[in-house]
């Protein structure tokens, strides 16, 4: 398929570096091509592309061929007939659009590409976005009118605590008020469109989530997070797909995860988010089946080696000390590096009006206002720095920033001016 050159086009990499893959959306096309040698590996009709983080394997939103409206002839005059061309036209590429699968596929060794799965996901929505990371994310358009139970669910996240200072009963994902939202119910400011598949068995991870407006995942497949409009989803991948909070970063464009810290970058700002998934009684139950299966391979080694013999004891006195570990909640510590200001500044967490407390508790506010002067930058940084180990805060660059990453202790940027 010839490709024009001033075609909108999106790029981007497989996990090792050897694949670069090119969708154009317009036409629709896609082409995967071998680095080394630049070499077309794979190519055909396709809309969107996203890669898994965790091998070169890739998913890609098939496009059907949308009919055109019927001619009419020039002599005909009947709006009946032009209506029902019309009709008959949107019915055929809403067919189109709803008869788009997403298919899976992979680059073998020899650099040829295999199909490993035909159709991601039973729903019967049409896909409007894709997501690569450790989990494939797929969007679905939906209708803005949400049954009773997914605003029950709606209800229930914007219910669930910050993890960060003073632990507020309010979350980010309340509807912001931006003057022209404030007659929505939550239900229809926030549909749940957005699915997580498995790359290996191509089945649901959680329950349907917002569509976010880019992802990022550790490269240590730990943690993942989700950015929207007014605040980041940060998530915990291990032992099983965890929701541990949302900070308040609003207009990211992009971050980039690194030993357990997110390096957002914001239009005005730069911002760290230091990460701890607490302990909870998942992570407990799955060291200890650890623990048993490596006895049980220990006692597996021990038979093949030395017979049933291997398993006879002594009976004696026997001491048996159980490790209690203590759950602990999870924590996301939010520091601002840089701004356009030269003082350091109050980040919009810490910067929102004090909530209101029952009549009397003059203790908790006294409390909150000592943890302000006294703790490290939780959940809003930039406060105590000056007594703490984090840096002083910088002037940001004035041009639209790209964290690349962090090498060599030192957190790269690019500005694209």
């Amino acid at each position: 398929t010839p490709v024009p050159h001033d075609s909108y086009s999106v790029l981007s990499v497989s996990s090792s570096g050897k694949y670069l893959g090119i969708v154009w959306p317009d036409i629709p096309y896609f082409s995967v091509y071998k680095v080394s040698d630049w070499s077309i590996v794979d190519s055909g009709s396709a809309r969107l592309l996203a890669w898994d983080t965790c091998r070169d394997r890739f998913a890609i939103l098939e496009s059907s061929v949308v009919p055109r409206i019927p001619i009419i002839p020039k002599g005909s005059s009947s709006k009946r007939a032009k209506e029902a061309a019309a009709a008959q036209a949107a019915a055929a590429a809403a067919a189109a659009g709803s008869a788009a699968s997403v298919q899976v596929r992979i680059m073998l060794d020899d650099g040829t590409s295999n199909m490993l799965m035909r159709s991601v996901g039973a729903r019967s929505e049409p896909v409007i976005g894709l997501h690569g990371g450790a989990l494939l994310g797929v969007a679905y358009r939906t209708s803005r009118r949400i049954g009773p139970i997914a605003a029950t669910a709606i209800s229930t996240i914007q219910s669930m605590p910050l993890s960060g200072y003073g632990s507020s009963g309010l979350s980010s994902f309340t509807t912001y008020d931006d003057g022209l939202s404030s007659n929505r119910s939550p239900a229809e400011a926030v549909p749940q469109n957005f699915q997580l598949y498995s790359w290996e068995t191509f089945q649901p991870v959680g329950a349907l989530l917002p569509q976010p407006e880019w992802t990022a995942w550790d490269q240590t497949v730990e943690y993942c997070a989700f950015a929207y409009q007014q605040y980041i989803v940060i998530s915990s991948l291990r032992p099983q797909y965890r929701y541990l909070g949302d900070v308040s970063i609003p207009y990211a464009t992009s971050a980039v995860w690194h030993r357990r810290q997110l390096f957002v970058a914001t239009p005005t700002t730069i911002e760290v988010v230091f990460v701890d998934a607490g302990v909870t009684q998942i992570d407990i139950e799955t060291k200890k089946m650890k623990e048993e299966q490596k006895l049980r391979e220990a006692q597996t080694r021990a038979i093949s080696e030395h017979g049933e013999l291997a398993l006879i004891t002594v009976e004696g006195p026997q001491s048996t000390t159980e490790e209690r570990i203590s759950l602990r909640p999870p924590m996301l510590q939010v520091v601002r590096l840089a701004s356009f200001q030269h003082a350091p500044s109050v980040p919009p967490f810490l910067s929102l009006p004090k909530q209101s407390r029952a009549d009397g508790d003059d203790s908790w506010t006294k409390e909150a206002e000592e943890r302000k002067t006294s703790e490290i930058a939780v959940g809003g940084g930039g406060v105590s720095m000056a007594v703490t180990r984090f840096p002083m805060e910088q002037k940001r660059p004035v041009g639209p920033l790209v964290v690349v990453g962090v090498k060599d202790g030192v957190l790269w940027l690019i500005d694209r001016y």
